[in-house]
């Protein structure tokens, strides 16, 4: 029987050990060498406009819910005012009655938004400002004339008067303020809603629309 050398064990015992620090050096490089993509969890997806209602945490209005718009009547001798009618709000705008209501009006067969006029938005803030944008054909198709324009301020201010939220309406036309449609009244702040709501008695449509303070 032939005797080991007593140096083969460690001798082997070396190798092994070269081996493996050769092994995991090389797994090592490998690694290092390996492009590194950086990982960043996705964005919650947020709305740039949030959803309108008539106001911020409001639930949604009950569908069929009454919503009032005020028409042009004119009686015998040609003396235009307006008119109150009702329409029953859907289901696919229960939670933007006011856009509804507008747009509503302009469909109207006596409405006094000028011919050819679109609703570009309707936005209402917390602090109860409404901000109405209409199409270019708001201020272009305007008849003139200072009872037209009362008709016509007076018919929004008061159907969006009827949502306990809006205390303020600022007209825009294109997304821009606009001085005013026939001269009389200043449309470049925000005018004030009827105090109430639409519930009350519009006033005389030949005067400047709701002077004084949207507060209720």
């Amino acid at each position: 029987m032939k005797r080991i050398p007593a140096f083969l064990p460690a001798f082997l015992a070396g190798c092994s050990m070269l081996s493996l620090i050769a092994l995991v050096g090389c797994n090592t490089s490998e690694t290092a060498q390996q492009p590194v993509t950086p990982t960043e969890e996705a964005p919650a997806l947020v709305p740039s406009t949030p959803p309108q209602s008539d106001l911020p945490g409001d639930k949604p209005a009950a569908v069929g819910r009454k919503i009032t718009i005020y028409a042009v009547a004119e009686d015998a001798d040609g003396n235009r005012t307006l008119q109150p009618e009702t329409v029953a709000l859907p289901g696919n705008f229960a939670t933007t009655p006011a856009l509804f209501a507008l747009e509503s009006l302009m469909n109207t067969a006596k409405s006094p938004i000028p011919e050819g006029t679109k609703l570009r938005s309707v936005k209402i803030s917390a602090e109860g400002m409404a901000t109405v944008d209409f199409s270019a054909e708001f201020k272009e198709n305007f008849p003139g004339g200072d009872s037209a324009e009362a008709l016509l301020v007076n018919a929004v201010l008061s159907t969006l008067g009827q949502f306990k939220s809006v205390k303020t309406v600022q007209f825009l036309v294109d997304g821009k303020k606009i001085d005013s449609l026939g001269g009389t009244q200043s449309l470049d702040e925000p005018l004030p809603v009827p105090q109430g709501g639409g519930s009350n008695p519009i006033p005389d449509i030949a005067t400047p629309p709701f002077a004084g303070t949207g507060g209720r």
